[in-house]
């Protein structure tokens, strides 16, 4: 059997819409598989070639690579030679520092966040916090470390040891979560560390005083662990400030117990020299300082004393902590100890040139206070005019520090809010882009879509005008429609004339004699010899042997047709040769020679024709109902059957005949 347009159809293959749409567009689907299968060829081949470079070794560099990155370790040893001497001038040519740093990045010698790190090192280490939060946030944020998370966290280190300094618990908590968030990225005990240690200040700050001592207590020890040996200094700071928590708590006990663990860490920690830290004297005495004030409140005045003389002993007393000290002289009622002490004209003179701190301004307090108890009131008088001068100065220095700092933050959000419109506009930009490219595609496929459904349409109309026109023929010729009987002129059925000439009980030979119903054969009309006549008799058997058989098909099919037989789903063989007296080895035959088809065939053609009336007459009958009216078992098969032999589903050719009833045919359809 063959499709409408000529090709052979596959027996029992369902033909449906997506199939045959591609076959309409298989030349094009074809033509492009082409045109793409050479270009993707090579990109595989280019990527298989990329990935065996990139897995085998590396190649060696040439001497000219050689020869660059030696000159970029040169220019970095340079670098880092003038870096080292910024921070030498740090405190004595301050101008001169920002010169350099200035030179160096406009050398390219220093990266842009790193000359940013710089400058606010500068000035953290002058004590101008506000100024070097300005710079560590700029280095902070800049693209080049955006993807460099080991410098994320060096300098939000920094930033959190500013807001340290400033007291800006809000701040310092939103870069505390910075820094642990990072370092849990990138799996850093240290920074990890460092995390808590900022977690457990801004605890103490908010009041939180024993989860303040326990949280540094363990960034302590995850310290130790993590750094083995490469950041004792710090380590050492973490216990100092742990001891002052513990004492401001009043937990003595715990502050004394904290101290002995900070001796024996000092003895087991090495310096840059590979010399235990016990060894320096200035740390023997700082922690001897540190628990003056501790045994002093628990009773143990004469072990206090013994620390205050070594305290007394050190070659510079002034490098130590006052704000430590001071608390025990005055507790203890030495007040001529903190007068000799802090009235010394070498801590007047480190006074003028430090900032207004909180410990400065607790030293002057304790001094007045001093004076006050001894009975010098003119001096006491003096001193706390000096401190309200001093008051003031840090009372003038917050303004101008939290000025610094809205300015930094306005200057900040300003370039946040920047990169976010601009990160908006890019964003709507590729939405409006997205959109427009879905939109393009879904109206180009919609009207592919359309233009493939109205081909399908006039397709189907056509076919089902051919069928009506197949199907009028073979009512007038009293056979069933068949397109494969046509095909086939070998065993194509006897024509309309041999079947009525077979009515009227004659019929013409091969030779041209005519044989009547009774069996009279006319005589032919050149008679020869008598082996014509031979010929003539053995012809004329044979013939009426036929019109038997011929005979007996037509009393078949007019019993199938006039009776509706086939409309029948449970019809059966059995029942016609049992009926009409038919052998079995000659009911198949007679539908082979005088049908060209089988049995089955025959009957299925019929239902099938039955089924195109019943949709042409009844529309709105459903497929079930077309199928049980027609004497097919299931719509699936009434599907498959119609399918096969028109090239159609029942449901578009009932579309297609309610479009032809709507409008008339075109020019090249009539």
């Amino acid at each position: 059997m063959r499709a409408p347009d000529g090709r052979k159809r596959r027996r029992g293959a369902k033909i449906g819409p997506f199939h045959r749409m591609i076959h309409l567009h298989s030349p094009f689907i074809v033509t492009l598989c082409k045109r793409l299968l050479r270009p993707a060829a090579w990109l595989v081949a280019c990527l298989c070639l990329t990935a065996c470079s990139h897995g085998g070794k590396q190649p060696a560099p040439t001497p000219k690579e050689e020869r660059h990155d030696g000159k970029a370790a040169t220019t970095r040893r340079a670098a880092d030679s003038l870096l080292s001497q910024v921070y030498s001038l740090n405190h004595t040519h301050f101008d001169s520092c920002l010169q350099l740093i200035d030179r160096l990045e406009k050398e390219a010698t220093l990266p842009r966040h790193e000359a940013n790190e710089t400058r606010g090192n500068v000035y953290y280490n002058r004590g101008n916090f506000f100024e070097a939060l300005k710079y560590y946030k700029r280095a902070l944020y800049d693209k080049e470390t955006e993807d460099n998370d080991e410098a994320r966290m060096r300098i939000t280190r920094r930033v959190l040891m500013c807001y340290d300094n400033t007291q800006n618990l809000t701040e310092m908590s939103y870069y505390t979560k910075l820094l642990r968030r990072l370092a849990e990225g990138s799996n850093d005990s240290v920074m990890l560390a460092t995390a808590l240690f900022n977690e457990g200040k801004i605890a103490y700050s908010a009041g939180r005083r024993s989860e303040a001592a326990d949280t540094i207590h363990q960034a302590i020890h995850r310290m130790r662990q993590a750094a083995q040996g490469k950041a004792d200094d710090e380590i050492y700071y973490y216990y100092i400030t742990l001891i002052e928590y513990l004492q401001e708590a009043g937990s003595h006990h715990d502050a004394l117990a904290t101290a002995d663990e900070l001796t024996q860490f000092c003895r087991q920690a090495r310096s840059d020299n590979d010399t235990p830290f016990w060894n320096d004297a200035r740390r023997r005495v700082d922690v001897a300082v540190h628990r003056c004030r501790s045994l002093h409140r628990l009773g143990r005045t004469a072990e206090a004393d013994s620390c205050y003389r070594l305290f007394c002993k050190a070659p510079d007393v002034y490098f130590y902590d006052f704000s430590r000290v001071l608390p025990y002289l005055a507790e203890a009622g030495r007040h001529t100890d903190i007068v000799s002490l802090i009235a010394h004209p070498r801590f007047s003179r480190a006074a003028e040139t430090s900032d207004p701190t909180p410990d400065l301004i607790l030293a002057y307090k304790t001094l007045g206070d001093a004076y006050y108890h001894l009975g010098s009131y003119n001096e006491a008088a003096s001193t706390y005019r000096h401190l309200d001068s001093i008051n003031n100065l840090r009372r003038t220095a917050d303004e101008q520090s939290a000025i610094n700092e809205l300015t930094n933050n306005y200057e900040q959000r300003q370039t946040i809010v920047e990169a976010e419109r601009r990160m908006a506009r890019q964003r709507w930009q590729w939405t409006v882009a997205v959109a427009a490219v879905l939109l393009a595609g879904g109206i180009v496929l919609l009207l592919r879509e359309r233009h493939n459904k109205s081909i399908i349409l006039r397709k189907n109309q056509w076919m089902a005008r051919h069928i009506e026109q197949l199907h009028a023929r073979h009512e007038a010729e009293g056979t069933p429609a068949d397109d494969s009987a046509a095909a086939c002129p070998d065993t194509a059925a006897p024509s309309a004339t041999d079947t009525s000439a077979d009515a009227d009980g004659a019929t013409t030979d091969a030779d041209g004699a005519t044989v009547d119903t009774d069996g009279a054969t006319a005589p032919p009309a050149a008679p020869n010899h008598d082996a014509g006549h031979e010929a003539a008799d053995g012809g004329n058997a044979i013939h009426m042997h036929d019109v038997t058989d011929r005979r007996l098909f037509e009393s078949l099919r007019h019993r199938l047709i006039d009776e509706r037989l086939f409309l029948d789903p449970n019809l059966k063989r059995d029942t016609l040769l049992e009926e009409l007296h038919i052998p079995k080895n000659k009911f198949s035959q007679l539908f082979k020679r005088f049908a060209g088809k089988s049995y089955t065939q025959y009957v299925g053609d019929l239902r099938l024709e039955y089924a195109c009336k019943v949709i042409q007459r009844h529309p709105q009958y459903t497929i079930e109902a077309v199928a049980a009216e027609c004497g097919i078992a299931s719509p699936s098969t009434l599907y498959t059957l119609f399918s096969q032999k028109y090239g159609m589903t029942p449901s578009e050719y009932r579309k297609a005949i309610l479009c032809m009833e709507t409008q008339p045919p075109t020019p090249e359809e009539a």
